[in-house]
């Protein structure tokens, strides 16, 4: 009888151990990201990354371009009309693949002059999401922010 108070009292605390470290490794995971919102007009867009970035805008006639500079390459942030979809050239580009839902999303991605590429267009907000020219080990660090994107409409 003793003995099986001692065994419990050895596996609640290895228990509460495992705990503890894997909610200290999930929250030191998280703590990593940092999150930036890129304010249009109408719609707000989050952004969790790890690096350091410098947003830039460049206004044009019937919308906005915002360039986020990252140390391992760039975002492309295009909101407006006027413009000739998709964005990147396909015509001299390797498409690695595309995915349509309707009327609402496409998703672009392929391999141009040895760079990965990949756009996203929201149609229903006038939106285009682009990384371009990023190179093979860079490419899962894009992809992660891409595959995490808010936009929220305001």
């Amino acid at each position: 009888m003793k003995q099986n108070k001692i065994i419990n009292h050895i596996m609640n605390k290895l228990i509460a151990i495992i705990i503890f470290f894997t909610l200290g490794y999930a929250f030191s995971k998280a703590q990593n990201y940092k999150s930036d919102t890129i304010s249009f007009d109408d719609i707000h867009i989050i952004i969790k990354h790890k690096e350091k970035i410098i947003i830039k805008d460049f206004p044009y006639e019937e919308g906005l371009v915002k360039i986020l500079k990252f140390k391992k390459g760039n975002m492309v942030l295009l909101k407006g009309t006027m413009v000739r979809l998709p964005f990147i050239d396909l015509s001299k580009s390797e498409l690695k693949n595309e995915f349509k839902l309707t009327n609402e999303i496409r998703i672009i991605r392929g391999i141009k002059d040895s760079c990965h590429f990949r756009e996203d267009d929201y149609f229903k907000y006038g939106l285009s999401i682009i990384y371009e020219n990023v190179n093979e080990i860079d490419v899962s660090l894009f992809e992660d922010i891409f595959n995490n994107i808010v936009i929220e409409k305001i």
